[in-house]
């Protein structure tokens, strides 16, 4: 008896269970999330996990099969908190808790040139610093928040939960030349200047449209658009009266391309004939 209990024992789930709590750093109030489970070693399809938090902060991963793992632990507004933990074979229990550490915020207003705010301008914000964790903190923010692009509402966009650093900020608006910054601060602001809207259409040479046409347009030695056609080979874009420079790229390979020059005068749409 005594045998089969301990061959029992030898061959029982190795797995493990993990849990724990996500609470903010200084307060220590209970925070709800999300922790992501990353396996580093001997990684198997669907061994990842994802878990949320309940309202007071506390999270259960379930079984957790024995490796190296990359804990992150994600919250609005929080920096994300990044852990490598080993789960030991046969560990029938594990905790982990997560301190949170409010992140960083910074606030972008957009006007054109009389000032107005301009509404709906989309921004794509990069982390252009030098630290490593910083860099893996923005990585994960953008996985599982999205928050590497916005849109302008009464002229302001907003972001929150940043690690510190430089960041590059390019904001776009049809209609308007787009405008790329690099900032340190928690607020800038930016001036976009219109262009000429303008709806483009790409048609085949047998006279059917063109969808999925990569489309890349050049002004005075600047790129002011860059988008794709839609279903019936059309894009709204932005251009400048006079010269324009397009350059047509057909997905996915891009292998086939073309350069157009267009001078434009008063006309509010275009068709290239490809």
């Amino acid at each position: 008896m005594v045998l089969l209990l301990i061959i029992a024992a030898y061959f029982q789930d190795p797995c493990a269970r993990l849990s724990g709590r996500i609470v903010d750093a200084q307060s220590g109030a209970d925070l709800r999330g999300l922790v992501n489970l990353v396996r580093l070693s001997n990684k198997v399809p669907d061994d990842d996990i994802t878990v949320l938090s309940k309202r007071n902060g506390w999270y259960e991963a379930g079984i957790v099969s024995p490796g190296e793992y990359r804990a992150v632990a994600v919250v609005d507004g929080y920096r994300p908190s990044i852990k490598n933990i080993t789960v030991k074979s046969r560990a029938s229990v594990m905790h982990l808790n997560f301190q949170m550490r409010v992140g960083h915020q910074l606030t972008l207003t957009v006007h054109d040139q009389k000032g107005i705010p301009v509404e709906e301008a989309w921004a794509t914000i990069t982390y252009k610093g030098e630290d490593s964790t910083s860099e893996m903190e923005w990585t994960y923010l953008q996985i599982y928040t999205g928050s590497d692009t916005a849109r302008s509402k009464r002229g302001r966009l907003f972001w929150e939960g940043l690690p510190p650093g430089e960041w590059e900020i390019r904001i776009n608006r049809p209609g308007y030349i787009p405008v790329t910054i690099t900032t340190e601060k928690e607020e800038a602001s930016v001036i976009l200047r219109k262009g000429r809207l303008v709806y483009l259409t790409i048609e085949n040479q047998d006279g059917s449209r063109a969808p999925d046409i990569f489309v890349s347009i050049h002004s005075k030695g600047e790129s002011i658009f860059s988008g794709i056609t839609g279903a019936y080979g059309d894009v709204a874009v932005t251009m400048r009266k006079g010269r324009n420079d397009l350059f047509l790229y057909r997905l996915p390979l891009g292998r086939e391309r073309i350069h157009k020059k267009i001078q434009l005068g008063e006309e509010e749409r275009v068709t290239i004939r490809w």
